[in-house]
């Protein structure tokens, strides 16, 4: 059962400059986990200073690269992607140290003591507070707009703010997504053309450092006027420290970010709190083995040795179930840690 987890956040009575009141409450269909909880957001008028300085650097970077398609007439800029990333660190940096605050830690403990790695959770942010909500909000709007150069990811327009909500306006795509597409089983060659496809998608994402942390079903799409599939929703997307690009095993540590993602798709660590490039791999090999067999990720099975086991009627003897299996073991040092790892071994298939 879903549990739901809801933060309001106290505007009426602060603000940046004083802090936030804050409360937490839990709840598992019809019954409260736990009474109430009460903490506090301490002031950090930094915080915002830091917001806008890496919205300001994102929207510059933007305009350049539509004033480069002759989209509106725009001036040049300076701003590089290291800038960005700095800007970009120094926020995540001074949002880290707001949430583990000691006067935040009530919060904190009780979200250790009543939610689980296992749970399907839905958390909900509440608060009308304007500058909070954009700072969410317009961090989706700002990756979508960087990431559109690449043409299996929605084009986004713009976005605006109308009577205090917010909206983005992106690419409809005509087609439906994957868990629409899953009445009949998916064969061999389909799968291996989804993969390679979505795998591009991928390395483009993380070649600038970036994860989705949700790829299953229902984020894909297979567009209706070429068949191409589009990775969709990208609300959850993490930029990683770039120093994990150059480590390809556990030495570098992650650190720990926001629990997020989808049970059955999203991988141990990632749920844990401290995705890396292969939870990606992870999420579209799960969602590939779906395609395949039929068999939700929640119901699949595995031996001893972390293999899954593939049903009867899947031929077990091609290479294709070992793919699937490198890309979805449990151990993230055990999985393939790189796009390119999985494209090198898929073109070697047969079709």
């Amino acid at each position: 059962m879903t549990k739901l987890v809801v933060l309001y956040i106290n505007d009426k009575e602060g603000d940046f400059s004083t802090g936030f009141p804050v409360s937490l409450r839990i709840r598992e269909g019809n019954r409260e986990l736990g009474s109430k909880v009460d903490g506090f957001l301490p002031p950090n008028a930094k915080l915002l200073e830091d917001y806008w300085l890496w919205q300001s650097r994102y929207l510059q970077l933007v305009s350049s690269l539509q004033s480069s398609r002759r989209v509106t007439p725009r001036k040049a800029t300076n701003v590089s992607v290291p800038e960005i990333f700095a800007a970009s660190e120094q926020l995540k940096f001074n949002i880290n140290n707001w949430l583990n605050s000691e006067e935040f830690m009530p919060i904190i403990h009780r979200l250790d003591e009543k939610l689980s790695i296992s749970d399907h959770i839905l958390f909900i942010f509440n608060t009308k507070f304007l500058d909070l909500q954009k700072l969410l909000f317009q961090r989706e709007a700002q990756f979508l707009s960087y990431l559109q150069q690449n043409q299996q990811i929605p084009k986004y327009f713009n976005y605006f703010e109308e009577e205090q909500d917010f909206y983005i306006v992106q690419e409809y795509i005509e087609g439906k997504s994957l868990d629409k597409l899953l009445e009949q089983l998916w064969i061999k060659p389909k799968v291996i053309e989804f993969l390679l496809e979505i795998l591009l998608i991928l390395k483009h994402l993380h070649q600038i450092n970036i994860i989705h942390r949700d790829i299953k079903p229902s984020n894909i799409i297979r567009r209706d006027k070429d068949n191409k599939f589009v990775l969709i929703d990208f609300g959850s997307v993490k930029q990683l420290d770039p120093r994990y690009l150059s480590n390809r095993s556990s030495q570098y540590q992650l650190p720990l970010h926001t629990m997020i993602g989808t049970p059955g798709y999203a991988p141990i660590e990632q749920m844990e709190g401290r995705p890396g490039f292969n939870s990606d791999i992870y999420g579209l090999g799960m969602t590939a083995i779906h395609l395949l067999t039929g068999i939700h990720p929640k119901n699949l099975k595995r031996d001893e040795q972390d293999n899954v086991i593939f049903p009867n009627g899947i031929d077990t003897d091609n290479s294709l179930p070992t793919v699937l299996t490198k890309m979805v073991y449990y151990n993230p040092e055990r999985r393939y840690h790189f796009v390119d790892d999985v494209l090198q071994d898929l073109e070697c298939l047969d079709l």
